[in-house]
């Protein structure tokens, strides 16, 4: 693989996490100096037998985030977003249109297709299917200035509407809801910008059962383990269990000295419990790797940072040593192996490699470049996502545009 940052710069990373304009500064200045030593001439590099393949005929397409999988359940067909607005600028309000699209995948030939205003180039609009008949994503409504979810089959065109919009949801059961408005406030990377009135500063989290549309009120921002103002606090990234039980969720504030405490959390959905995990002050990306256990890239509570498990059950972490020479990722979890992504290292090339849980072992699967035009809220995450054993898809905007691909093993 191209040369990765040392432990020695990641140490440094980490020392400036806490100072997000500090470091924002100093990265970008010492990315292009770096840059400039170890530039490389490729901009794909695939591992013997894998190919890849761009979804859509023209502008730019991208599915978002990478705990789902854009391939329909039946494997007919793909979901995605697609426009011709140029991805390297940042979302602005209503005036910012893109399209949902369904298409068939062996024809490419389109089954649906809907306008909306309420997306950001890191989730999209939280688009995904709960069957092989439905798609689910969030839209804004003019009429009550607000987000909501909206559940479609694609074959008969029904429609149905809820008040909430949703972060994540399970089958055709329920989701679970975010406050978008207030994550366009403090984390515009992942909020949607429509609005015109202001967010709840309380952040409340319901249950909403998708086939009655009853909610159920869960708890609240001001709930939780926090010495600052609610103003400072935001609820993101919620990751509901294989099995339905229970979810988890990144609950982060900037304390008194402005640095930046991230906070992981489950909640037990039959027992309506919440549970503080022990984590320490940093948590990034993670996955479900069984209905109790978590794979992902965080800190534990001795300031050490890498890949560790963490069993929601028994409250406890395991470091990952193997997995130490690489810096943070987004996983994704099919039969024992995790798929995993880089953020773009001294070539501006992203990695994307496997790890076997039980081997230990790295597979490496390919290498796309990420120019310096993306950056920030309009970066392009590879987002791994399994389609199956040796079948992913990922964001990428090594070809300058953003584009959804398809990376196949013969």
């Amino acid at each position: 693989m191209s040369k990765n940052y040392s432990t020695i710069e990641k140490n440094i990373a980490k020392f400036l996490s806490g100072s997000p304009k500090v470091k924002k500064l100093i990265k970008n200045t010492y990315q292009r100096l770096s840059f400039l030593l170890h530039k490389k001439n490729e901009k794909l590099i695939l591992k013997s037998g894998y190919k890849v393949r761009k979804v859509g005929d023209s502008g730019n397409t991208f599915f978002g985030y990478y705990d789902k999988s854009p391939i329909s359940p039946c494997g007919k067909y793909i979901a995605f977003i697609e426009t011709e607005s140029d991805t390297s600028k940042k979302p602005s309000h209503a005036n910012s249109i893109v399209r949902v699209v369904v298409k068939d995948l062996a024809e490419m030939t389109t089954v649906f297709q809907d306008e909306i205003s309420a997306f950001n180039w890191q989730q999209g609009n939280r688009l995904h299917w709960i069957d092989s008949e439905q798609i689910v994503y969030n839209i804004y409504d003019g009429n009550t200035d607000d987000y909501h979810c909206i559940k479609v089959n694609i074959y008969t065109k029904q429609s149905m509407k809820y008040e909430l919009p949703l972060a994540d949801s399970y089958n055709n059961d329920f989701f679970i809801n975010l406050d978008y408005k207030k994550l366009a406030n403090l984390r515009p990377d992942y909020g949607y910008f429509s609005h015109l009135q202001p967010c709840d500063e309380k952040t409340k989290i319901y249950k909403i059962d998708f086939i009655s549309g009853v909610r159920k009120l869960l708890f609240s921002l001001d709930q939780l383990d926090s010495e600052v103002s609610l103003e400072k606090q935001k609820i993101n990234h919620v990751m509901i269990s294989p099995d339905g039980s229970k979810f988890i969720f990144m609950h982060r504030f900037y304390d008194k000295n402005d640095s930046r405490v991230d906070n992981l959390y489950s909640y037990d959905l039959a027992e309506d419990k919440l549970k503080k995990l022990n984590t320490g002050k940093m948590v990034s990306h993670l996955c479900w790797i069984s209905n109790n256990e978590l794979f992902g890239y965080l800190s534990n509570e001795k300031n050490e940072f890498g890949f560790f498990t963490v069993d929601v059950f028994s409250n406890s972490l395991t470091k990952i040593k193997e997995l130490d020479e690489f810096g943070d990722g987004h996983p994704s979890y099919m039969n024992g192996k995790v798929l995993i992504d880089s953020y773009p290292n001294k070539s501006r090339m992203q990695l994307l490699y496997l790890f076997d849980l039980k081997t230990k072992k790295v597979e490496d699967v390919a290498e796309f470049f990420h120019g310096f035009k993306f950056a920030g809220e309009t970066r392009c995450d590879l987002h791994p996502r399994y389609i199956s054993d040796k079948n992913y898809a990922v964001d990428s905007v090594y070809q300058n545009t953003r584009g959804l691909y398809l990376v196949s093993h013969d």
